[in-house]
């Protein structure tokens, strides 16, 4: 299994409002490369996003771009980074 993290992002100060939130272009590529090393080595892609429930837009278009499956680990924008960490090393080791 290939694993493709996207990070959910908003806009600095609008924290609320998802229509203006999304991934960074590196994550996009980040993803695409997992696809296609994906479909190279006949492994299954798995996409996880760290971020509010808005978050599920990413891993909605993650699977329709072909990953098999998607993993949100709820995240506030406060949220410690090491405590994410260890939720996506939790994820990523029980979906293999």
């Amino acid at each position: 299994m290939i694993a493709a993290c996207l990070k959910w992002t908003a806009l600095p100060g609008d924290e609320s409002d998802d229509r203006f939130a999304g991934v960074s272009p590196a994550d996009l590529a980040a993803l695409e490369l997992a696809l296609r090393l994906g479909d190279l080595l006949g492994e299954e892609v798995l996409a996880v996003a760290s971020g509010p429930a808005g978050a599920e837009r990413a891993l909605r278009d993650a699977l329709a771009a072909g990953a098999a499956r998607a993993v949100r680990i709820d995240a506030a924008a406060d949220a410690d980074s090491r405590d994410v960490g260890f939720e996506l090393a939790h994820v990523t080791a029980a979906a293999s």
